[in-house]
């Protein structure tokens, strides 16, 4: 809160209390008690010529403004004048100025990165929190599976590729089996039968394969 608007009886009463600052002074106190309130006095009286043109007034002033002119008005035995200067009537019709909130300054693009980073790094925790019961389960740290996973693509062509070739190897190496033997059984027949066996063969050694793969996996 900046303080309140300037009203007219707000002017009313600074200009009483630069009028009659002499009725706030108390004979009947000491000589230092009269000093402070002296100085008190005169603290507001310079603080009306300073507001007094002024658009909007701290309320700390408006505290001590009201403390002086009810004061004043008791000097005087004016009861409806110390009801007009109580501070709840000193601010009827008067309103709060709120201060203008700050700009906030522009964010640098290091800021910006900054932020972007640190913004990653907090997800990235988050998600390891998550995943924190299964890591721990299989063993296998969520680092490590992260970079499994960024490397998985290569791995996984050249995993593929060495199945394929291992696999067409054996099957021409059974099917070559199965023809020799089929020749060597059935030498009477001609070579379709061999074919045959060949095939036969190059078969088992697929079926072979996968059941393997199936069992591993």
């Amino acid at each position: 809160m900046d303080g309140f608007r300037t009203t007219e009886r707000l002017q009313r009463a600074m200009h009483l209390v630069a009028s009659s600052s002499d009725d706030c002074y108390d004979s009947s106190t000491d000589k230092e008690e009269e000093k402070e309130k002296q100085r008190q006095v005169l603290e507001v009286v310079e603080k009306c010529k300073l507001y007094e043109h002024a658009t909007v007034i701290p309320y700390e002033f408006i505290k001590a403004l009201s403390s002086l002119c009810v004061q004043i008005a008791a000097k005087r035995e004016s009861k409806g004048g110390k009801e007009e200067y109580m501070i709840h009537n000193l601010l009827r019709g008067s309103e709060v100025i709120f201060k203008a909130p700050k700009k906030r300054a522009p964010k640098t693009p290091e800021f910006a990165r900054k932020l972007d980073r640190i913004r990653e790094r907090l997800e990235e925790e988050k998600y390891e929190a998550m995943v924190a019961d299964v890591t721990k389960a299989t063993g296998i740290s969520e680092k490590s599976a992260r970079e499994r996973r960024t490397s998985s693509i290569g791995y996984l062509i050249r995993n593929d590729l060495g199945m394929a070739v291992h696999v067409m190897t054996l099957m021409a190496a059974c099917f070559v089996g199965g023809f020799i033997a089929g020749a060597h059984v059935f030498p009477e027949f001609g070579w379709e039968i061999h074919f045959v066996c060949g095939t036969v063969g190059a078969i088992c050694c697929l079926f072979m394969e996968a059941a393997l793969f199936i069992m591993v996996e």
